[in-house]
């Protein structure tokens, strides 16, 4: 175990730097953001103090971003009930540290210590950290000695020179280069681009198409280049630029686009914030596959949206099908297909004149226009900024059509989580169930059909099993999310896609 006594920082034990707090609107809700992971979180005194937490983490023990997870369910990695506050791990992912978060009126008492240390023994851990911002308490933990109370964290340089922590032959982190137009245009120089990146670009796409995929790929990747912001158009501002990060999202049809975008701060029409995040994806290729048939690989234009409840994949744009040149550009629409949870696909017409009554300016005769890229240079944010903006609005006007027509056809909105729920209808997930003669199976994949209550506090789901049937489980009964998404190919997704 790191002793980190023999290192104690320069300002003593550890102590929060307290920052200000930049508000956001999102469904009327006060939000800030997380500088871990870029959501918005509904703002209240436990929440700022978590942030200004993760704050310090990066700030001024140097740990990078990534390394930093806020609000871990247990159930992801299999363990049960229960969501950490923060979790650090270290760069192969082993967990490293716990974290609870407390607001400043409560205290740092054995009810908050046991919490932490029920989440650490789970996961294994070497450090326990309980904060209410006024007060910080650092516990060096092994399952096998008694916790110590210890000064300070140790920074993540002094975590890097152990040799216990970090295996020698550690790959070092390559810093991403945007390709070159020179190496886009050149044929042979292209193949090989595509060939290495066929999580991007579908090895189908034609080459005058993928030169052009890459290069915009590189656009949103590339964090030495940022766009000037704010942009300001007709129904929708995109103010801030939040950078790349990796990120999952699902579709209707069971598919899994799991890759790094670009994240951008977005307010619509009302002045609501969302956080609105791009990238370019290959599907999967198939063939007789048990779900999905045969699927020809293509490459997508994904925008995912992430509200201070939920995230979602808002369009999947296949840049092969919606795509062509005129000139020295390249025009970009759509038609309007679209697929409403598991209601099903809608009416393309429908769709259609819904976008035009909010916004006559995108629609032209019986599709979505989403403007132009030069074809004939690398593409500047400049450049972007037309069809970027235009498309941005395109997906926040479709959730806005998805809410609309589920609400007309019965289905509620995705209501908030309960305290203990860690999944919500329609998420997937492997279920450890009890046969008859007391055996024990894991059933995957399962489907979460319903949030059970009893006396309105959350009490478990009820799931569709694979071969159709129904059931109620607790909660402690789900072994974690479907390992039957996680094998995807990444980042390809499975499935046709369900917006085009």
């Amino acid at each position: 175990m790191l002793d980190v006594t023999l290192e104690v920082r320069s300002f003593g034990a550890m102590k929060l730097s307290v920052r200000d707090h930049k508000r956001y609107l999102n469904g009327g809700r006060s939000c800030v953001q997380d500088l871990s992971c870029g959501l918005l979180r509904i703002d209240n005194p436990e929440e700022l103090v978590r942030q200004d937490f993760i704050w310090t983490l990066i700030k001024e023990y140097r740990w990078p971003r990534s390394l930093v997870w806020s609000e871990f369910p247990l159930a992801r990695a299999g363990l049960g009930r229960g969501r950490v506050d923060v979790l650090l791990v270290l760069p192969d992912e082993t967990p490293f540290a716990v974290m609870e978060c407390k607001a400043p009126t409560v205290p740092l008492d054995s009810k908050c210590y046991a919490q932490a240390e029920n989440y650490a023994e789970a996961l294994g851990v070497r450090y326990i950290i309980l904060t209410n911002r006024s007060d910080t308490e650092v516990y060096a933990y092994a399952s096998d000695e008694e916790p110590r109370k210890v000064v300070d964290l140790p920074s993540y340089a002094t975590v890097m020179r152990d040799p216990d922590l970090v295996p020698p032959d550690e790959p070092a982190l390559v810093e991403f280069r945007r390709p070159l137009w020179c190496d886009l245009s050149a044929p042979a120089r292209l193949q090989t681009m595509v060939e290495e990146a066929s999580g991007t670009v579908s090895v189908r796409t034609p080459a005058w198409l993928a030169k052009h995929v890459l290069d915009l790929d590189g656009l949103f990747l590339d964090e030495g280049e940022k766009p000037s912001l704010p942009w300001k158009e007709p129904g929708c501002t995109i103010d801030e630029d939040w950078g790349t990060s990796y990120w999952w999202f699902g579709n209707a049809a069971g598919g899994l686009w799991e890759g790094n975008y670009r994240s951008f701060l977005v307010r619509d029409a009302t002045g609501d914030s969302h956080v609105v995040r791009l990238a370019l994806m290959a599907s999967a290729e198939l063939e007789k596959d048990p779900r999905f048939g045969n699927c020809e690989s293509k490459t997508y234009l994904v925008v995912a949206v992430t509200d201070a409840e939920r995230a979602h994949n808002a369009l999947q744009l296949c840049m092969d099908r919606f795509t062509r040149r005129e000139g020295s550009f390249l025009e970009l629409w759509h038609d309007g297909r679209l697929t409403a949870g598991r209601t099903g696909a809608v009416k393309r017409d429908n769709v259609i004149s819904f976008v035009k009554s909010r916004a006559p300016d995108l629609v032209s005769g019986d599709q979505v226009s989403l403007g132009h890229l030069p074809a004939d240079h690398s593409i500047t944010w400049t450049d972007a900024k037309p069809f970027l903006s235009r498309l941005i609005r395109y997906a926040l006007i479709r959730d806005q059509f998805r809410n609309d027509y589920l609400g007309a056809a019965g289905t509620t909105a995705r209501a908030p989580r309960m305290e203990g729920q860690d999944w919500d209808v329609g998420d997937k997930i492997a279920v450890r169930w009890t046969e008859e003669d007391e055996t024990q199976k894991v059933y995957d994949p399962c489907i979460v059909t319903k949030i059970d209550k009893k006396h309105g506090v959350f009490d478990g789901y009820t799931v569709e099993f694979p071969d159709g049937e129904v059931g109620q489980i607790d909660a402690d009964r789900v072994e974690g999310p479907s390992e039957a998404a996680s094998r995807n190919p990444s980042p390809s997704c499975l499935g046709r896609g369900d917006d085009g």
